[in-house]
């Protein structure tokens, strides 16, 4: 028997070359944070951690109106069905067309405790230029997660990328906790 292979979905398992970009990826985030974290320190207003957020707020905001966007046309060119939606039943529309709600959903979960470290900090007054530094990286790694789950879903990179994007949030926490611990 000689089956039509897919060549639209993903391969089973990753290839050894892309587990070499993965992990070098890793490697080089963990570099850039070690080298981030053992930089110059200044004091910085609290006011310096503002345009990261907002940043961050941005990309939720820019994901949620492409899958609002995207979600309404299909639903008006019949490529997916107002009753999915109503109950979250049914036939399911293509996952190309759900990427953009999945990659939202993401967006509403890691960031949280971003917003919540970035607060604690601007609230006590405590900022310096590594945790802004820190607070940036994470905003990058998370758009560059939410690229690749848009563009093309490939999971061994996504992993690296919310892997990333979760160690800068992990040394930003870290940071904010020693400078503000009582």
């Amino acid at each position: 028997m000689n089956e039509a292979v897919d060549q639209s979905s993903p391969p089973a398992r990753p290839t050894l070359a892309n587990y070499v970009v993965v992990y070098t990826g890793l490697a080089a985030c963990i570099g850039l944070l070690v080298r981030v974290y053992g930089g110059d320190v200044r004091a910085e207003a609290p006011a310096a951690l503002v345009p990261p957020l907002f940043a961050m707020l941005a990309l939720t905001g820019v994901v949620w109106i492409l899958m609002a966007l995207l979600r309404n046309v299909m639903v008006m060119l019949g490529k997916a069905s107002m009753r999915y939606y109503h109950h979250y039943e049914g036939e399911l529309p293509a996952e190309w067309i759900e990427r953009p709600a999945r990659t939202f959903n993401n967006l509403m979960q890691l960031p949280l405790v971003f917003y919540a470290v970035c607060l604690v900090a601007m609230t006590l007054g405590r900022v310096d230029s590594i945790q802004v530094d820190l607070a940036w990286l994470f905003v990058a790694f998370r758009t560059l997660h939410a690229g690749i789950m848009l563009a093309w879903n490939f999971v061994p990179y996504r992993f690296a990328s919310y892997s990333a994007a979760t160690f800068a949030l992990m040394a930003l926490t870290y940071r904010v906790a020693e400078q503000c611990w009582p």
